[in-house]
C-alpha cells in the first residue's frame, strides 16, 4: 500500500499492482452483517520486474481538470485501458492520469525514477520531486508536462556507474527529447503539497511544502524561467525528523508523517500537527473556519449561484470542490461558467475553464461546443496563464475554431504563448477531429487518442509561422523544443499533403531545425519499430549532415532506439579518422551487435589505432 486519495467519487487506494476505488462505509452505527460485493480494481498492471524497494505506484491526486493522476516508479507498468489501448512502460517510471471512474487511462508523462508524491500550483502545473541514483545525479525538482519524457530508463541503475545517465549526465536534460530540472532541494525526496491559500497567511504564499527523509521538510518556491521554472528560494521549515508525507488539514494546519528513525520497519511513527508561530490575524481565522466547514458540509447541497461565487475562493481546496461540483451539474450551469471564465476574478476564470473542459469531455452536444467556442478569445487575452489553462481546454476537447488564434500566438514575442501555441496545435491536431462549430456533429468531442479512426481535418500547418516561433529567441528552451518535437511527430506525410512539415524540417537550412526533426522522428521509432519506408523519416540522411549536432542527435536515435536498419551505416563510422569523439561507444557497440566478421576486423584496427581514444582501443 503507498497511496491513498479521499474524493467524493471514492476512495482512491494504491496497491501495487493494481488502483482501487473503493466505496465509502456507511456512517450508521446499526450494526449491519457484512455483504459486500466483490470489488474489481480499476486498472492493474503496475510493477512488471523486481526492483529497487518502494519504486510502486503512489502518488495520487485529483487534478484541476477534474482526471485522477497517479505516479508510478521504474518497477514500470504494463496494462490495457478499458478501451483497448495498450500501456507499456516496462523500464521506467511516470504518471497516468484517467477519468475518476478509470476511463481513458492514458501516459501523461514518462523518464522517471520514483516519484513519491504528485502536486499540483494554483496555475494548473504538475510537480513532483524524483529521487536520485545515490551517485552523482542530484534529487530532481520536476516540472511535469503532458507528453513530456524526463530521461531515466529501469537499465541505467544496473549498470557500472548508472551508465549513461551519470556519464553523459542524461539527468541534466538537453539530449535525446529529455527535460530538465528545475533545480534541486532534497536528498530523500518523499511528500509533496503546495500551499493551498489559508492557514499560514502570506507566508507559504505560493510555497510547496517537501518532505525530506531523513531530514525534515522544507519549503520552498519556483520562479519562471522561458516556457518551464527553477527553484528560488528554499528554507527548512520542520527539521530533524523522519518524514515520509506532508500535506495541509482543513484546519489551516500542516500535518507531517514521521517515520521517526531507521531505514527498515519502524515499531513506531507519528503525525506531528505545525501551526503558525504567530497569532493570525482575525480575518485569517474567519477563513480557516470558513473552509472547515465548506469542506466539512459539502457542495452537493449549495445552490449553483453560491458554488459559482465560490470559484473566487482564497483557498485552492474551496474552488476545486465548487469547480468539480458545478461540472457534476451538466449543461444548466453552461452559462454562468462562461460568464465567470470572461469576467471573473484572475482565480474564478481558471477555474470556470477548467469546469467547462470537464463539462465537455462528459457531455458532447451544440451547447457544449457552443460554450468552447465562446473562450476562444481568451488565447489572445492579457492573463497569459488563463490563456493556457484555455489552450489546454479547447485543444483537448478538439475545438478547430481555436486553430487560427493558435496559429495567431506563434508570432507574439512572449516564449510562453509561443509554447502554448505550439503545444495547443500538438494536441488539436493529433485529433484530427471534426469541426466543433457543427452543431449536428456526432461522436465524442474527445477521441479516444489510441483510436484509428482519421475525421476530417482540413487546415493547412502554419509550417513558417511555427519554424519562427521555434527560432525566435535562438530555439535554446529545452521544454520549446520538445513541444515542438512532439507537434512535429504529427505532421507526417499521411496528411496527404504534397509536402508535409516533417519533410519541410528535414531539408530545413537551419540545423537547429534539422535537428528538430530528428528528435521528431525519435518519437515516431520508439513508437513505431519499423521503419515506414517514408523518405522524410529516413534518418540515415542525417548522418551525412553538415552539423555535427545534427550527425550526433541522428547517431544517437539509431542505437538508442533502436533503429536496427541504422545500426550498419553508424558501424561504419568506426573507419573514419574523423568520427566524433562522442559517438564512439555507440558505434563500437553497434559493431558487436552486428557481429559480422568484417566488424571484428574493424574493432581491430581501431584497437591499433594510437590515434584513438583509450576508453575506445580497450
Amino acid at each position: 500500500a503507498a497511496g491513498v486519495l479521499a474524493s467524493r467519487d471514492g476512495l482512491y487506494f494504491a496497491n501495487i499492482p493494481s488502483l482501487w476505488r473503493l466505496p465509502y462505509p456507511s456512517v450508521s452505527r446499526t450494526a449491519t452483517p457484512i455483504n459486500a460485493p466483490r470489488i474489481n480494481p480499476l486498472v492493474s498492471g503496475f510493477g512488471v520486474h523486481i526492483g529497487v524497494s518502494g519504486h510502486d505506484l503512489h502518488g495520487l491526486i485529483q487534478g484541476p481538470d477534474g482526471r485522477i493522476y497517479m505516479s508510478f516508479g521504474d518497477r514500470g507498468a504494463s496494462l490495457t485501458n478499458r478501451e483497448g489501448r495498450r500501456i507499456h512502460l516496462p523500464d521506467c517510471g511516470g504518471v497516468l492520469r484517467c477519468e475518476p471512474d478509470g476511463r481513458l487511462l492514458e501516459v501523461f508523462c514518462q523518464g522517471l525514477r520514483n516519484p513519491q508524491e504528485l502536486a499540483f500550483d494554483d496555475e494548473g502545473n504538475l510537480w513532483t520531486v524524483d529521487n536520485d541514483t545515490a551517485g552523482a545525479d542530484p534529487c530532481r525538482v520536476l516540472h511535469l508536462v503532458e507528453g513530456g519524457d524526463y530521461g531515466w530508463r529501469t537499465s541505467y541503475q544496473h549498470m557500472e556507474g548508472f551508465g549513461q545517465w551519470v556519464k553523459e549526465e542524461l539527468w541534466k536534460g538537453g539530449r535525446d527529447g529529455i527535460l530538465p530540472l528545475a533545480g534541486t532541494v532534497s536528498q530523500g525526496p518523499s511528500g509533496l503539497a503546495f500551499y493551498p491559500g489559508t492557514g499560514f497567511g502570506e507566508r507559504l504564499a505560493g510555497t510547496f511544502l517537501h518532505a525530506d527523509f531523513p531530514g525534515g521538510v522544507w519549503a520552498y518556491t519556483v520562479k519562471p524561467a522561458g516556457v518551464s521554472f527553477v527553484v528560488d528560494r528554499k528554507e527548512k521549515f520542520l527539521w530533524n525528523c523522519w518524514p515520509t508525507d506532508v500535506d495541509f488539514g482543513p484546519d489551516g494546519a500542516a500535518y507531517v508523517l514521521d517515520w521517526v528513525s531507521g531505514w527498515g520497519q519502524t515499531p513506531r511513527g507519528r503525525i506531528y500537527r505545525i501551526t503558525p508561530t504567530q497569532t493570525p490575524t482575525d480575518a485569517e481565522a474567519t477563513l480557516v473556519a470558513q473552509v472547515r466547514r465548506l469542506l466539512s458540509e459539502g457542495f452537493a447541497e449549495r445552490p449553483d449561484g453560491e458554488v459559482v461565487a465560490l470559484l473566487a475562493h482564497a483557498d485552492r481546496r474551496i474552488r476545486l470542490e465548487s469547480q468539480w461540483e458545478l461540472a457534476r451539474r451538466g449543461t444548466a450551469v453552461l452559462d454562468p461558467l462562461v460568464r465567470i471564465a470572461k469576467e471573473g476574478t484572475s482565480l474564478s476564470r481558471r477555474h470556470a475553464v477548467w469546469a467547462l473542459g470537464q463539462l465537455a469531455r462528459r457531455e458532447a452536444g451544440s451547447a457544449t461546443t457552443r460554450a468552447l467556442q465562446s473562450l476562444v478569445p481568451l488565447l489572445s487575452g492579457p492573463d497569459a496563464v488563463l490563456a493556457r489553462c484555455a489552450a489546454q481546454t479547447l485543444a483537448e476537447n478538439g475545438l478547430v475554431a481555436a486553430h487560427p488564434a493558435l496559429v495567431a500566438l506563434l508570432d507574439s514575442p512572449e516564449i510562453g504563448r509561443r509554447a502554448v501555441a505550439i503545444d495547443g496545435l500538438r494536441v488539436l491536431r493529433s485529433h484530427r477531429s471534426r469541426d466543433r462549430f457543427e452543431a449536428e456533429s456526432a461522436g465524442p468531442i474527445r477521441p479516444d487518442p489510441g483510436s484509428a479512426q482519421r475525421l476530417p481535418f482540413s487546415l493547412q500547418f502554419p509550417w513558417k509561422a511555427f519554424r519562427q516561433a521555434v527560432l525566435m529567441d535562438g530555439g535554446s528552451d529545452l521544454f520549446l523544443r520538445s513541444m515542438a518535437e512532439r507537434c512535429l511527430r504529427n505532421e507526417r506525410a499521411e496528411r496527404g499533403e504534397s509536402r508535409s512539415a516533417l519533410a519541410e524540417a528535414a531539408s530545413d537550412a537551419d540545423p537547429r531545425i534539422r535537428e528538430l526533426a530528428v528528435g521528431a522522428i525519435r518519437w515516431i521509432r520508439k513508437e513505431e519499430p519499423t521503419f515506414s519506408g517514408e523518405s522524410s523519416e529516413d534518418l540515415l540522411r542525417f548522418l551525412a549532415d553538415s552539423h555535427p549536432a545534427v550527425v550526433t542527435a541522428a547517431a544517437r536515435t539509431l542505437y538508442d532506439v533502436p533503429c536496427v536498419e541504422g545500426l550498419p551505416a553508424l558501424a561504419q563510422f568506426i573507419t573514419r579518422v574523423d568520427c566524433p569523439t562522442n559517438l564512439l561507444t555507440r558505434v563500437i557497440q553497434s559493431c558487436l551487435r552486428l557481429g559480422a566478421p568484417q566488424h571484428a576486423q574493424q574493432l581491430a584496427q581501431l584497437a591499433k589505432r594510437r590515434d584513438a581514444p583509450n576508453f575506445a582501443r580497450i
